[in-house]
C-alpha cells in the first residue's frame, strides 16, 4: 500500500528537473498525477534565462506521463502555461477532468532571468514574477475552489528558494524578490487554509539541473566535466520530503518554510533538511523615540548574531572552495 493511494496529485513544471522527479515520486508513492509542462526550451539551452516564446508543447509532459504508466502509476499530461492567474488555474481543470479531485499541488514551475541592481528592469521583474508569483496564486485560487468543494482539505506545497542562510545570492535580484514573494503567498494561504483543512508549505529544493548547473559551475561549486557529484546532488533527492508534505504523515505542518542542501558539493555529500523562519526580536519599548536614542538602543533590538552580514562577508572568499559554502541556488 502506498503512502499516497487514493490521492490526485497536480505539478506544475514537471517534465523536467526537480518537477518530473516530484511527479515520479508521487507517483510511486501511489498517487494519481498530473505532470505539467509547457514544454518550452530555455532560452540558449542549457542554464539559459527564461523560456522560448514557443507554442505549448505537451509532449514534455507526456514522456514523463508515459515513464510512469510504465512503472505501473497513473497520470495524465497538462500542458497548461503558469505565467498568469488565470491560465495556470488550467492544471486544476485537468486534474479534474482526468480524475475528479485534486488532493495535493506541488507549484515546481519557475522561471530565471538574471539581474542585478544595474541593470533590473520591467521585463526582468515580470518575467520572473509570472510563473513563479502569478501562476503560484492562480493554481492556489484553483486548487482551494476544488478542495473546498470536495470538503476533504489538501497539501500545497510551493517552491520557494534561497531563503534564510543565503537570502542574497548576487545576480538573482528580481528572482529571489519573485521567490520571496511565494514565501509570502505560502503564509498568507496557510492562514487562510485553516479552518478548511488545507494546508500550505514551501520547500527549497537543491539539485544540479539544466537550469541551475550553469551556476553552479559559475560560482565555482561544480567542476563541469565532474560526472560523479552532478549524478549524486540529482533532482530524485528531493522527492522523498515532498512525498512526506503531500501526505497525511505531514498533517500538523501548515504554513512552515524547509529547504534540503548537501553537506558539501561532492560525490559523498550527505542531505540535510532544515526548517527556517520569519523571526523577530523581542524589540525595545520608549515613550518616544529620537534617532540618538535609536542608536544607543540597536544592540538590544537587533539579532545578536548577524548571520547574514556574515554570510555576506565571506561569499566572495569563498565562493572558489566548493566544500565551504552552501549554494544558494535551486
Amino acid at each position: 500500500m502506498g503512502l499516497l493511494d487514493g490521492k490526485v496529485a497536480a505539478v506544475t513544471g514537471a517534465g523536467n528537473g526537480i518537477g518530473r522527479a516530484h511527479a515520479m515520486g508521487l507517483a510511486a508513492a501511489g498517487a494519481k498525477v498530473v505532470v505539467n509542462d509547457v514544454g518550452r526550451k530555455l532560452v540558449g539551452g542549457e542554464g539559459g534565462q527564461g523560456l522560448e516564446q514557443t507554442p505549448p508543447d505537451v509532449s514534455v509532459a507526456q514522456a514523463v506521463v508515459d515513464e510512469i504508466v510504465a512503472r505501473g502509476g497513473v497520470a495524465a499530461a497538462d500542458a497548461s502555461d503558469v505565467s498568469s492567474v488565470d491560465s495556470a488555474g488550467g492544471v486544476v481543470r485537468t486534474a479534474l477532468e482526468a480524475f475528479g479531485d485534486l488532493d495535493i499541488l506541488v507549484n515546481n514551475a519557475g522561471t530565471l532571468h538574471g539581474s542585478d541592481v544595474e541593470d533590473i528592469d520591467d521585463a526582468r521583474l515580470d518575467g520572473d514574477f509570472s510563473v513563479n508569483v502569478h501562476g503560484t496564486a492562480g493554481t492556489i485560487k484553483a486548487a482551494f475552489e476544488v478542495m473546498k468543494e470536495k470538503g476533504h482539505g489538501g497539501s500545497i506545497i510551493n517552491t520557494m528558494t534561497g531563503f534564510g542562510a543565503f537570502p542574497a545570492q548576487p545576480g538573482l535580484l528580481a528572482y529571489n524578490a519573485a521567490k520571496y514573494g511565494v514565501v509570502s503567498l505560502t503564509l498568507s494561504a496557510a492562514a487562510v487554509g485553516i479552518p478548511l483543512g488545507i494546508r500550505v508549505n514551501a520547500f527549497c529544493p537543491t539539485a544540479i539541473t539544466r537550469q541551475s548547473r550553469k551556476w553552479f559551475v559559475k560560482d565555482g561549486f561544480l567542476d563541469p566535466d565532474d560526472v560523479e557529484v552532478t549524478a549524486h546532488l540529482n533532482p530524485d533527492r528531493n522527492a522523498p520530503f515532498v512525498v512526506f508534505l503531500a501526505s497525511d504523515a505531514s498533517r500538523g505542518l501548515n504554513g512552515r518554510l524547509f529547504y534540503s542542501i548537501p553537506t558539501s558539493i561532492s560525490k559523498d555529500a550527505k542531505f540535510r533538511i532544515k526548517e527556517v523562519f520569519v523571526a523577530e526580536t523581542d524589540g525595545v519599548v520608549a515613550d518616544s523615540w529620537t534617532p540618538q536614542g535609536i542608536e544607543q538602543a540597536m544592540s538590544a533590538f537587533t539579532r545578536t548574531s548577524d548571520r547574514q552580514g556574515k554570510w555576506l562577508a565571506a561569499l566572495a572568499s569563498s565562493l572558489h572552495r566548493p566544500s565551504s559554502v552552501e549554494p544558494a541556488l535551486t
